[in-house]
């Protein structure tokens, strides 16, 4: 009874806009997967409000387990890590994150979700480079944006013609 209570507060409190007391309530309730969704929908937000303390917090609550399953937050915590000079412990999250795709990409994950998630391994990767002052890694990594970039330009101007041949 008292697990149902309070995953129906972290329902509620999610809905309310109140991140910290939803990721709460789901972890009193052990309902783990809420409580990484709670915070993976709310983790870019708390970075840019300057809340890496409770990004931290939040997560080091949760499983590695279910944290794995959750690459968005997990690179967000490499981001802060990497503002934070701690440059070994941001490059094996990227990597563990990266193992990740490569086991969504056999198990049926959205092309979508994993492109969206491969970004921000490639952002985090930049920046890695970037505060490692290592100037041939990041230009690697510049080029291959620009690569992603430049397919993305070329499917988009094939979406009229392919509508017309459909």
């Amino acid at each position: 009874m008292i697990p149902e209570l309070h995953r129906r507060a972290s329902q509620w409190y999610a809905r309310s806009g109140h991140t910290e007391l939803a990721f709460t309530h789901a972890v009193q309730a052990k309902d783990w997967s809420a409580a990484a969704e709670v915070l993976d929908s709310n983790c870019t937000d708390l970075f840019y409000e300057g809340k890496l303390g409770t990004l931290t917090r939040l997560a080091a609550q949760l499983p590695a387990d279910v944290l794995n399953g959750f690459p968005r937050v997990q690179l967000e915590l490499a981001w802060s890590i990497i503002l934070e000079w701690r440059f070994e412990d941001a490059t094996e999250i990227i990597r563990r994150v990266e193992r990740t795709l490569q086991r969504w990409k056999s198990t049926g994950v959205s092309a979508e979700q994993i492109d969206e998630v491969s970004r921000i391994v490639l952002h985090r990767r930049m920046m890695l480079a970037l505060f490692m002052d290592d100037v041939v890694e990041l230009e690697r990594r510049v080029l291959e944006a620009n690569e992603l970039e430049e397919a993305e330009r070329l499917v988009a101007s094939l979406g009229p013609l392919t509508e017309r041949l459909g």
